[in-house]
C-alpha cells in the first residue's frame, strides 16, 4: 500500500469515526432534553404587578418568558420586570465609570517638555 492511499484510508475513516461520534452526542442530548422536559408543556406565565405600578404588556411578558424559557431550559423563572424609565441612570453610571477610569491622577510633568519649532514659512 502506497503513502497516498494510506493517508486517504486514514482521513476516511477519521470521517467516519467522527460522524458516528457526533450522531450518538445528538441522540443523546435529544433523549435526556426529552426527559428533563417531561412532555411537550406550554411555559405557565403567571404576572404579578405590585400595587400603584402599571403592568407591563402582555405581549412584552409573554415575548420574556419565551425567551428565558428557551435560554434557560424551563429552570429559571422571571422575577421582575421593570419599566425603561431606569435605563437613563444605567447609562450615567456606565459613563460616569468610563470617563473616571481614564483619569490617572494629577500630572507632574507638562505634556510637552519643549516648545514646539515654528514653520519659517508662516505656515
Amino acid at each position: 500500500m502506497d503513502d497516498a492511499s494510506l493517508l486517504l484510508s486514514v482521513a476516511v475513516l477519521t470521517i467516519a469515526i467522527a460522524m458516528i461520534v457526533a450522531v450518538i452526542i445528538k441522540s443523546i442530548t435529544f433523549l435526556m432534553g426529552r426527559s428533563v422536559r417531561g412532555g411537550d408543556s406550554e411555559p405557565v406565565v403567571e404576572a404579578v404587578v405590585p400595587d400603584g405600578t402599571p403592568a407591563p404588556p402582555e405581549e412584552h411578558v409573554a415575548v420574556i418568558a419565551a425567551a428565558v424559557s428557551v435560554v434557560f431550559d424551563d429552570d429559571a423563572h422571571i422575577v421582575h420586570i421593570q419599566p425603561r424609565a431606569s435605563e437613563a441612570a444605567w447609562s450615567a453610571s456606565g459613563r460616569q465609570t468610563h470617563h473616571t477610569s481614564h483619569h490617572l491622577g494629577p500630572r507632574t510633568t507638562p505634556r510637552h517638555s519643549a516648545p514646539r519649532p515654528r514653520d519659517p514659512g508662516g505656515h
